[in-house]
């Protein structure tokens, strides 16, 4: 019985903790603002944006990413290295020279949308408007959809997401002798779990 207790009590002490998981900001920043230019895709801090705009115009001009036909069903997507799944926050949009752009918002995860917003209207002219922050579900395919029936010109700034973040326990070496007593811990645990039984 004091067997038991001491195995068990040594288990306690070598037992390691569980990770430790925390939310991580990402930020997109589409440059620095010093003659940046470049197709789509952009690739930043593990995501990527691509376009699916048929003939619209899209790029990152300038730190921004831009696109000066926004046409109905046109999108931009953003997706992380692997498939990793984050969450959406928010994002900086300036509204074009036309008049009520209009986009939804979407995430997909596997294929199937998960999440979505209303149609979005702006009437301001050559305004930033900081959109969100939401409370999304995790996805793998983060989408702003062009929508309505007219074209918009529009630039995206700063899209926001929440990542996972790991922070594993790193474990203490053990002394010799001490990693066999270890081995042991799930054996002992199982003769306490039958001796409670009898």
């Amino acid at each position: 019985m004091k067997a038991l207790r001491l195995a068990g009590a040594i288990c306690s002490i070598l037992g390691l903790s569980a990770p430790a998981v925390s939310a991580e900001t990402i930020v997109l920043e589409f440059g620095e603002g010093n003659g940046t230019w470049a197709d789509l895709p952009w690739v930043e801090n593990g995501f990527t944006v691509t376009g699916e705009n048929g003939d619209s115009f899209a790029a990152v001009a300038e730190s921004y990413l831009v696109d000066s036909d926004f046409l109905p069903g046109d999108y931009f997507s953003v997706t992380r290295a692997g498939g990793a799944l984050f969450a959406f926050n928010s994002f900086d949009i300036h509204r074009g020279f036309v008049l009520h752009d209009m986009f939804r918002l979407k995430g997909f995860l596997d294929g199937d949308e998960v999440w979505s917003t209303n149609t979005f209207a702006f009437g301001i002219e050559n305004a930033w408007l900081t959109v969100g922050p939401w409370a999304t579900p995790e996805m793998d395919e983060f989408r702003v959809v062009a929508a309505g029936n007219r074209e918009g010109s529009l630039l995206l700034d700063n899209l926001s997401f929440e990542v996972a973040r790991d922070a594993p326990v790193s474990p203490v070496p053990l002394p010799a002798g001490m990693t066999l007593m270890a081995s042991m811990c799930a054996v002992f645990g199982v003769l306490r779990v039958r001796r409670r039984r009898l």
